[in-house]
């Protein structure tokens, strides 16, 4: 988790030029992990709140880099497990960051249309992930990660920009960008 934490961090400048924030109030942070996301996002924009929907497992973890970031009044937390459990409603924005490759397609295929009944009308869901180009053997990094994933999860894999766009659009979603 400490190592995703910095990991975050560093990316999240990254990830808030490419998000505009304009008419977001509640975002939702998938398998956020330390929050560290949430938190960007929540600095980035006041008033917003955000929250972390973790494994219980985690987060208490979670809530630990939170508390340390005196961030408690602005994002919270939710323990549940996504595929089991309901995510909630009235988001305007639910990120969904390095969670896709660690599942199978159906699954996937359920998080997205869970994710689409959490949002508010207009809402969006921004999805950061490594995608495999659609011939499956580029880019190499990706290809390795693949191989990491069938290795070390019990069904997680890379996938293609064609296999999210096709989940994403059977969910109800539409004009996707990048």
């Amino acid at each position: 988790l400490q190592a995703m934490h910095r990991n975050s961090q560093a990316n999240a400048a990254r990830l808030l030029s490419l998000v505009d924030l304009s008419g977001v109030d509640r975002v939702l942070d998938v398998g956020g992990g330390s929050g560290a996301y949430a938190m960007s996002l929540a600095r980035a924009k006041p008033g917003l709140i955000a929250t972390v929907y973790e494994q219980p497992n985690v987060v208490c973890f979670t809530q630990q880099y939170i508390q340390k970031e005196n961030m408690a009044d602005v994002v919270n937390t939710v323990a549940g497990d996504y595929r089991r459990d309901d995510l909630g409603q009235g988001y305007d924005l639910v990120l969904l960051s390095s969670v896709i490759h660690a599942n199978s397609p159906e699954i996937n295929q359920l998080l997205l249309r869970k994710i689409a009944g959490a949002l508010n009308p207009g809402g969006r869901v921004v999805i950061r992930e490594d995608v495999m180009n659609d011939d499956r053997i580029s880019p190499a990094a990706n290809v390795l990660w693949g191989i990491n994933m069938l290795l070390m999860t019990v069904d997680g894999d890379t996938y293609t920009d064609g296999e999210l766009r096709a989940w994403l659009q059977a969910a109800g979603f539409s004009d996707m960008t990048y």
